[in-house]
């Protein structure tokens, strides 16, 4: 996609780290969200329990709640370097003047990254577009953890959002290369197709002119084509400099939403430890409870991590 030469890796490299970073940070959040319907479900059961068990006339509890499976999900992506496009005609002959690689990263590939990663943007967006709604369910109800249930929600809200907005610069950063790179190839084909049409001119020359100059003519002319040649690889060299400057450029943008997302990612997995936790806790009371212990669950409120 980005390419095998060394501006190509360069923004490779930055890039492979911002989306490993999401891409956990991503499944962090699926964890979080199933993580907050089995605590709010777990809180509905304990009441429910409660005053099951506070009613005389043998009023069978309810059944326990089964947890959401948890998720597998794919925290890692191929890398981006390599998987370029082929050298162009003419290549070969002025890449050493050039003194450099051919720039091969694939617009195509990055595009399609930039569609993809627009796409997540949106889906994260949408996703915290909806959780205002499961609020207001939860603000209909009389229990004292609603509001830390409230919190959680609406914390899971602004991460969704967050993860949507890096989403949208990484693909942003794939669409800036692909256009980079279309601009340096266009300009270095531009270079390569004067070339080919000027030594095509200067063979003719010296079809015509070498009976009447003896061999003379060919001589000067090989000197002004390696002269030619020269000014051209000059130009080249120049464009792929530029190239690898905006390509720079690209990549440092890149790489200040890895401690963004990094950030995101620590926070929301801590969430989920401390939801795991308060579930474990309920499983532990439901355990003494099916052991013949008496435990009134409406006591027992649930305190979601914040």
């Amino acid at each position: 996609m980005a390419g095998s030469d060394s501006i190509g890796q360069e923004w490779a490299d930055a890039y492979d780290k911002a989306v490993s970073s999401a891409l956990q940070a991503s499944a962090q959040l699926t964890a979080a969200a199933a993580q907050v319907r089995d605590l709010i479900v777990v809180g509905a059961f304990n009441h429910q329990a409660g005053e099951s068990a506070a009613n005389h006339n043998d009023v069978q509890p309810p059944a326990p709640p089964s947890s959401m499976p948890a998720p597998c999900l794919v925290d890692q992506a191929p890398s981006a370097a390599g998987d370029g496009i082929p050298e162009p005609f003419g290549w070969s002959i002025i890449k050493d003047a050039v003194g450099a690689v051919w720039p091969n990263g694939h617009q195509d590939e990055l595009r399609a990254a930039e569609a993809a990663w627009s796409t997540a943007a949106s889906n994260f967006h949408t996703m915290a577009g909806t959780v205002p709604q499961a609020i207001d369910l939860l603000g209909n109800q009389q229990s004292e953890e609603i509001p830390a249930a409230i919190a959680a929600a609406e914390s899971r809200q602004s991460d969704l959002n967050d993860l949507g907005d890096i989403s949208s610069l990484i693909g942003t950063a794939c669409g800036d290369y692909a256009h980079h790179l279309d601009e340096a190839h266009h300009q270095i084909l531009e270079e390569l197709k004067e070339l080919g049409i000027e030594t095509a001119a200067v063979e003719v020359g010296f079809a015509v002119l070498a009976p009447i100059t003896a061999g003379l003519s060919e001589y000067i002319g090989n000197a002004a084509w390696v002269a030619r040649i020269g000014v051209k690889a000059r130009r080249i060299a120049s464009i792929i400099a530029d190239l690898a400057t905006k390509a720079k450029e690209s990549a440092k943008v890149v790489g200040t939403l890895v401690e963004r997302v990094s950030a995101l990612s620590a926070k929301v997995a801590k969430w989920v430890q401390e939801a795991a936790a308060q579930m474990f806790s309920n499983q532990v009371i439901e355990q003494l409870r099916s052991e013949g212990l008496t435990i009134d669950s409406s006591q027992i409120a649930l305190r979601a991590p914040k």
